[in-house]
């Protein structure tokens, strides 16, 4: 799967119009009926534009303007993105102002009387949905069937706006997203709270996966002087073990396509930076990328110990530096290399460099002409490839541990379609998809999601081809159809352009027998909360007694009994 400039322009066009969506309309808001096989979004998301640094997000993931433009355009085009996003996300909340408009709610006393005037959000989902409805008017055109965007909306609203799409889903597991670029960066704490409290809100329904990026780990304890053991001085992995073990989160997720691999930086790593600026030295990179690799084995080590799973985004789209992501680097590059010795590596001598400099300015990146120069997709960072050597490194270092559990988001970027003279077209699965399905013949725990895979459903007769192609690779490996998963990616344009029918179109594409498992039994398992697991246990004390994020005891009791959340006994 990857998100096209053309496709992401198609759907923020649709935006325009101003009629907005209350939750009087809402058909239901309630969990579906506790009969039949349970139903779980294990990836989709509630940020919004606040969450991310406009400019670079625009200017780099959607037009990879630093590959190939001026920086002066490059300047022009993300002045232009901040004020487009200034003025349209008027209605968008930063994540402190949300955080606590939601935690006074919390505060809030049930109120049990019949009339029921001064119902807390946390009181049923009913009841949160119309205080969602307070956040927002509604900016854009949003009707019972879909909302185009979510990114100019509260994190609050889309909750709700998932619960009146999708009635029939007994859980979403939202993803926190941590891209680490630019002026905006992403207050980690403040996020992981807001995710806690909406778990309770929602009375269970919403269970989050925290972010993890090597990078923000790296300025912690290098810049920062912070630890991952100092509640004092926290850095970011002191704050993915306190989600996990104590605030309800019951996953982490990554996102490589900020240049970090999950194994072997040396030979994988790019820097999250645009081609114009390279201000580290070979020396300086050589130790931030080993640095890397050591931060992702702690988080291995500790995923394992709790049984939770890490889900990545596992596309070739979005990335934030195509030009090294995409197969910079040589073959053989950073295997058995020795450290610069001065402030670039000398490759005579066997020392490491930074490949994708170019010649004639080691500052910079260099230029990279596909047509030309064509690399094997195997060796782009963040190829599944590198996430099975990471989970079998992992399980060697610590066998006495469960197994890594791994999913790669998107379909390990999905079916490639190969487009002939006459409108005809080939259809046949990715080299990652390939790469992936091949692996889980004997990798259990490598799993595989259908988020955001609209492209299946521009035509019947495409549709029709995705369906053929996918059903081969269900019915041919068991191990596949053993380890897929439901997910929508929600809210990105396309999913939420296809609004309430996509589920529908995802089972529509999936053989009778395997539906229930993919469509929720599957999740269930892989993320914990069935009886015996552990992260259904620690779910258990986290309702029971809900810590806030720094300890200071809450003014009315916001436990919420097990019989209170709807899936619980339906595992």
């Amino acid at each position: 799967m990857t998100l096209t400039r053309r496709a992401f322009l198609a759907s923020a066009a649709a935006t325009s119009g101003c009629a907005p969506y209350t939750y009087r309309q809402a058909r239901v808001c309630e969990p579906p009926r506790p009969d039949g096989p349970i139903r779980i979004d294990m990836h989709c998301h509630l940020m919004n534009v606040r969450d991310v640094s406009e400019a670079d997000f625009v200017t780099r993931r959607f037009f990879n303007l630093e590959e190939d433009a001026s920086p002066t355009l490059e300047a022009i085009a993300a002045s232009l993105a901040t004020f487009l996003a200034g003025f349209l996300s008027v209605g968008a909340w930063g994540i402190r102002q949300e955080r606590g408009y939601l935690r006074v709610e919390m505060e809030k006393p049930l109120d049990l009387s019949a009339e029921g005037r001064n119902r807390p959000a946390r009181q049923s989902n009913t009841d949160f949905c119309f205080f969602a409805g307070r956040t927002q008017a509604g900016a854009f055109r949003s009707d019972a069937q879909r909302q185009i965007t979510g990114f100019f909306s509260t994190r609050i609203r889309n909750a709700a706006r998932m619960m009146t799409l999708y009635p029939d889903m007994d859980l979403f597991l939202p993803s926190m997203v941590d891209l680490y670029e630019g002026a905006n960066i992403l207050p980690l704490p403040e996020h992981i709270a807001f995710y806690s409290e909406l778990n309770l809100a929602t009375r269970g329904r919403f269970l989050p996966l925290v972010s993890f990026t090597p990078e923000r780990e790296y300025e912690d304890r290098t810049l920062g002087g912070r630890s991952p053991d100092d509640p004092a001085r926290p850095s970011q992995m002191f704050w993915v073990k306190r989600a996990i073990d104590q605030l309800g989160f019951v996953g982490v997720k990554v996102h490589p396509s900020s240049g970090f691999s999950p194994i072997d930086n040396l030979r994988w790593g790019c820097l999250n930076t645009p081609r114009q600026r390279i201000r580290e030295t070979d020396r300086e990179l050589y130790d931030q990328f080993s640095a890397y690799d050591r931060y992702m084995e702690e988080l291995y080590a500790f995923c394992k110990s709790r049984d939770v799973p890490i889900l990545t985004h596992n596309s070739t789209g979005l990335s934030a530096n195509e030009v090294c992501m995409q197969g910079a680097f040589p073959p053989g590059h950073g295997d058995r290399q020795a450290p610069p010795s001065g402030d670039y590596g000398d490759p005579a001598l066997g020392e490491w460099t930074y490949a994708p400099r170019a010649a004639s300015n080691p500052r910079r990146h260099r230029r990279w002409n596909r047509a030309t120069d064509p690399r094997d997709e195997q060796d782009f960072t963040n190829n599944p490839g590198a996430w099975i050597a990471a989970m079998r490194a992992a399980d060697r270092a610590a066998p006495g541990l469960p197994p890594l559990k791994v999913i790669l988001g998107h379909l390990a970027n999905g079916i490639d379609r190969n487009s002939h003279d006459g409108g005809t077209a080939t259809l046949q699965p990715s080299p990652w998809l390939r790469t992936a399905v091949a692996a889980m013949r004997t990798q259990r725990h490598l799993y595989a999601d259908l988020s955001e895979v609209n492209e299946f459903f521009e035509s019947r007769a495409l549709f029709e081809g995705y369906r053929d192609v996918l059903g081969r690779l269900i019915s041919t490996e068991p191990g596949f159809a053993r380890n897929l998963l439901y997910g929508s990616d929600w809210h990105m344009p396309a999913t939420a352009d296809a609004g309430a029918r996509y589920p529908d179109r995802i089972e529509a594409l999936l053989p009778a027998r395997v539906r229930p498992a993919v469509m929720g039994e599957t999740a269930a398992d892989v993320f914990g909360l069935r009886p015996g697991q552990q992260t259904r246990a620690r779910l258990a004390r986290f309702y029971a007694d809900p810590p806030t994020l720094t300890g200071v005891p809450r003014r009315t009791d916001a436990s919420l009994p097990l019989s209170e959340v709807p899936w619980w006994d339906r595992m």
